[in-house]
């Protein structure tokens, strides 16, 4: 049987959205895992290999159950500094979306969040987390803020601490942390509109 065109080309989407788009690999991580995705074209043009990584001095995410590693990083649009203390001061659950601005999935998965965040306003802190290590261009991350017209705080990760500290190994990904700082759920790869409100939900609910 011959597969038609628009049938790989579906399959092959609704693959790549699953696994989420793997990070590129820096100095500081190890090349030995991989997974569906690419990272951003280089000053050539030639798409760099995308392997899932996890830093070497941390080999998994944080796990539900575990404390949220701190942070401090700059707004996306400014020199101000948003610390995770910071979020936890306003005694709110905190939805901490990693992405870039190249990955497919996270292109899908934006316009999803964004309609949560103005539905949860008040309950629920909304924050993205641009993988700045990870694109060509600073300014690629702010058209996508742009485009998608992003009304929650986008943070930077200019110096892959938040990347690191967490060990991402592929975009996006997804930490919902109670306001007592405890991650309650982690979610890898892109989440549907139905996921995203069932673990929004579930992060309140562990919240009170």
């Amino acid at each position: 049987m011959k597969w038609k065109p628009w049938v790989v080309a579906m399959t092959a989407a609704l693959a790549l959205a699953t696994v989420g788009c793997g990070a590129a690999t820096t100095n500081n991580q190890s090349a030995s895992q991989t997974t569906g995705g690419s990272g951003p074209s280089n000053s050539s043009g030639n798409t760099q290999p995308a392997p899932a990584t996890a830093p070497a001095s941390n080999t998994s995410a944080p796990a539900p159950g575990h404390m949220a590693p701190s942070f401090s990083l700059p707004m996306l649009n400014g020199t101000q500094t948003v610390s995770l203390q910071d979020l936890l001061n306003k005694k709110e659950p905190i939805l901490l979306n990693a992405w870039a601005s190249w990955c497919p999935p996270c292109q899908m998965e934006t316009p999803d969040l964004v309609k949560m965040s103005k539905q949860y306003q008040g309950k629920v802190q909304f924050i993205g987390i641009d993988m700045t290590t990870q694109e060509n261009h600073l300014s690629d991350a702010v058209a996508f803020v742009k485009k998608y017209k992003i009304p929650y705080t986008v943070l930077k990760d200019p110096q892959g601490q938040f990347m690191n500290a967490y060990a991402l190994q592929g975009f996006p990904t997804t930490f919902f942390v109670s306001p007592s700082g405890k991650i309650i759920n982690v979610q890898f790869g892109m989440m549907t509109s139905t996921q995203m409100k069932q673990l929004i939900d579930q992060a309140l609910a562990q919240s009170k």
